[in-house]
């Protein structure tokens, strides 16, 4: 069980498509997505939200510390992946 928030500040600094090691699809936004439901099979609707340029997920945070590897949320942040001020994983697009 990993702390999903400190894990994402511990790799704020990841950002780097080109640095995920098994990307799960080409493209950032899916490889997130396939990622995201590869841990939860259960979530029936991946995106909450979306506004001109950002996308919320359909993913509690706190739920995450239960399944969540550190690795997963190193492979998040580099998809671009990001926490925001109200606790929603959220990505620009």
């Amino acid at each position: 069980m990993i702390n999903t928030r400190a894990t994402f500040e511990k790799y704020s600094d990841e950002w780097l498509f080109s640095k995920v090691e098994n990307k799960l699809h080409p493209c950032r936004d899916i490889c997130a997505m396939l990622l995201l439901y590869n841990m939860m099979p259960s979530v029936r609707r991946m995106i909450s939200a979306a506004d001109h340029d950002i996308i919320w997920f359909n993913v509690n945070v706190d739920v995450m510390d239960n399944f969540a590897m550190d690795e997963d949320v190193l492979t998040l942040r580099r998809c671009g992946v990001f926490i925001d001020e109200n606790d929603y994983l959220a990505m620009f697009v």
